[in-house]
């Protein structure tokens, strides 16, 4: 990490339970200090989330196209809250021998993204992103759904995501659509 100018940093699962407070401890007598925020490591049947998205989405949602690598327009939507993605961030997303890229476009814009990897029966969901001029529509329902839709068909059959504890909108989606907290981690940093 020293070579690479970056940080050591720690990740602390279940941060309030009693085995963990004696490392928080003993990392604060070290000069660890938290850092970032509290996430929710969420799981569910895909079948679950799938029939809630269905109840939710109604009659009819947006067209949504799952492909098996991001393009310019999926990059772009990516990490748009924190500035455009380093250019290593493509080869890191493909990184992966069965990942689904879904994305909405309108008016020749992607305003919402989603990707999938399947390992075995399982489907990690990752980087759930809309314009925040599309948020509250329920485009993040609908491309983590065509994204699950499409791990279900590589195998998949139970789903787990990552998310701030402390982004209510999503959390929110995510319980709404069957995920419950499986377990919480926070990083400690040197």
């Amino acid at each position: 990490y020293a070579e690479r100018g970056l940080p050591p940093r720690v990740q602390l699962p279940d941060p309030s339970g009693a085995a963990a407070a004696e490392v928080h401890a003993a990392l604060d007598r070290h000069g660890w200090s938290p850092s970032g925020r509290l996430v929710h490591v969420m799981s569910a049947e895909i079948a679950h989330v799938l029939r809630a998205a269905d109840r939710r989405a109604g009659a009819t949602g947006p067209d949504v196209t799952v492909e098996a690598s991001p393009d310019d327009g999926w990059v772009g939507c990516y990490r748009q809250d924190g500035g455009a993605p380093p250019p290593v961030a493509r080869e890191i997303l493909v990184n992966h021998p069965a990942a689904g890229f879904a994305s909405i476009r309108r008016d020749g814009r992607t305003v919402a993204i989603a990707r999938a990897a399947v390992d075995e029966r399982w489907a990690g969901l990752f980087a759930v992103e809309v314009a925040p001029d599309q948020r509250g529509l329920g485009l993040g329902r609908s491309v983590s759904a065509a994204a699950l839709r499409w791990a279900g068909r590589q195998g998949a059959r139970r789903t787990y995501l990552q998310v701030s504890a402390d982004n209510s909108p999503a959390v929110a989606l995510y319980e709404a659509l069957g995920y419950a907290v499986h377990h919480d981690y926070v990083y400690r940093a040197r």
